[in-house]
């Protein structure tokens, strides 16, 4: 009769110094290529996840940034056309909508006040992008210099209506890469 064979296993002594330890090694356990495998997918899933998520909240904070600065060039807008409407029937011009031109497109520069009115420069096609000052951080419409230097967006301005009441139409136009936004503010002033 023959004997039972038995699992051939190694036996190994470590020695750190002060007490030997021994180790039996089993040839036959491990890790086989699929479990390898598995276990670097999901080390790869672990990581590009967070990864990506941050990435997209990244974009979409610059894409928040990009819409809350372009409310504001629409209401900065609005109210210098007010405050040409308010200067003028506190000067006692014979109508309240002199100096603003009508059913034309046009933007303004709030910052610079020639002749005590913000300027107005009609657009002749698509109006000009408005600059960006990195020294003072105002949106404004003076020479590109240094400092002042073309943003990504494009304000016009049109006002339409009767003697009696005026549509202001503010478009914002800006890129994120490859896609062109507008955003349109609207308000009467009478």
């Amino acid at each position: 009769m023959k004997k039972p064979q038995r699992k051939k296993t190694d036996k190994i002594t470590i020695e750190d110094g002060l007490h030997p330890t021994p180790y039996t090694l089993h040839p036959s356990k491990g890790f086989t290529l699929v479990e390898t495998l598995v276990a670097v997918l999901i080390l790869t899933f672990s990581i590009v996840a967070p990864m990506s998520v941050a990435s997209k909240a990244l974009f979409n904070s610059a894409v928040a940034r990009e819409q809350v600065t372009a409310v504001y060039l629409a209401q900065e807008a609005i109210y210098a056309v007010r405050n040409i409407r308010d200067r003028n029937v506190l000067s006692g011009s014979p109508s309240w909508f002199t100096n603003l031109p009508t059913g034309v497109d046009f933007t303004i520069d709030p910052t610079w006040f020639p002749a005590g009115f913000p300027e107005i420069i009609q657009c002749t096609g698509a109006c000009l992008p408005i600059n960006y000052d990195s020294g003072t951080h105002l949106y404004q419409h003076r020479p590109v210099t240094a400092n002042n230097q073309p943003s990504n967006f494009t304000r016009t301005i049109r006002l339409t209506g009767s003697a009696d009441e005026l549509a202001v139409s503010v478009t914002i136009s800006w890129n994120i890469g490859n896609i062109v936004r507008n955003f349109v503010v609207k308000s009467h002033i009478f």
